[in-house]
């Protein structure tokens, strides 16, 4: 049976830098492999960035998610004609145009997901899903390793906290999640260090990778359409996300067949009978999650950075 690699790059809260984030790491495995990978936009909400970061926006007017979603079966075939290959061997599935998101079911995309792994080594995933829902519930439960990014923020720490714990009612593996600081340095007020020991003290999740802030390289890469990994020759960042691709290499390849889901976790499997349910990411006050970090911080407060 066909073996894949499948990777999510998530963040609770928008704004983290996600696309950015899985734009480079798709087009890294790419090149670091020399095997067939797949990036796919799963942006329901905003059609979607990667065609833009990879400046193939007319390529995808007519080829993406949203006009696979509308075939009636996705085999390999089916799958080959919708995606866009970019120069340097990375395919791209585009997000969907914003009229034809109603077409995405997730088990269109659980289809999906099956038909690629049989044609590509490796897929990484741009979830920008803004609630638990049951598409979201796909990639989770299909991915080898869910790269869960935060910022230095207050309610960046807030929703990421919540959606762990709402993940970890519903049954997820939470071993999957990999915590990534991205934007290190944005703020004074919330060190890596400080992060790192709310999230050991809360969850007991240690902060797997961080990416350095470093605007100016990250904004000039996004206006030119070209990843900063092809063509950057030397930054912090460069070395950081370097970093990232060869420790996601690390991770062994799946037959998805072999994944276990647990049949008893709503929603995921009430599509069995094609009822499309949401898992609600109910936030917490805000002064909860001030009160968490308050805990577990010594010294640290609120009012002092309000």
């Amino acid at each position: 049976m066909p073996t894949t690699r499948i990777i999510s790059v998530y963040g609770p809260k928008g704004g983290v830098g996600t696309s950015f984030i899985a734009n480079n790491l798709a087009l890294g495995i790419a090149l670091g492999t020399h095997k067939p990978t797949l990036l796919i936009d799963l942006d329901t909400l905003r059609a979607g960035s990667q065609a833009s970061l990879l400046a193939l926006e007319r390529e995808v007017e007519k080829h993406h998610l949203g006009t696979l979603a509308q075939q009636d079966r996705i085999n390999p075939h089916v799958l080959e004609q919708f995606i866009v290959s970019h120069p340097s061997n990375l395919s791209l599935l585009a997000a969907p145009t914003l009229e034809t998101t109603h077409f995405i079911s997730s088990i269109k995309f659980m289809e999906l997901l099956f038909a690629a792994s049989e044609k590509f080594s490796n897929i990484v995933i741009d979830a920008a899903q803004p609630l638990l829902t049951d598409l979201l519930a796909v990639c989770l439960d299909y991915s080898a390793v869910v790269l869960t990014t935060l910022i230095p923020d207050i309610i960046a720490l807030q929703y990421t906290t919540d959606f762990l714990n709402k993940a970890e009612k519903h049954n997820f593996n939470l071993n999957k999640f990999h915590l990534i600081v991205n934007m290190n340095g944005l703020s004074s007020d919330l060190s890596f260090q400080d992060i790192s020991e709310y999230f050991l003290d809360i969850l007991k999740r240690p902060i797997e990778y961080e990416l350095p802030l470093e605007s100016e390289i990250v904004v000039k890469s996004i206006n030119q359409g070209i990843p900063l990994i092809q063509k950057q020759k030397q930054s912090h960042l460069l070395e950081a996300l370097l970093n990232l691709i060869k420790s996601t290499l690390k991770i062994p390849e799946l037959d998805l067949h072999q994944v276990s889901v647990p049949t008893e976790r709503s929603p995921f499997w009430s599509l069995r009978s094609g009822i499309t349910q949401e898992i609600s990411i109910s936030q917490p006050p805000q002064t909860k999650a001030l009160a968490l970090i308050q805990h577990s911080i010594p010294g640290w407060l609120p009012e002092d950075y309000r």
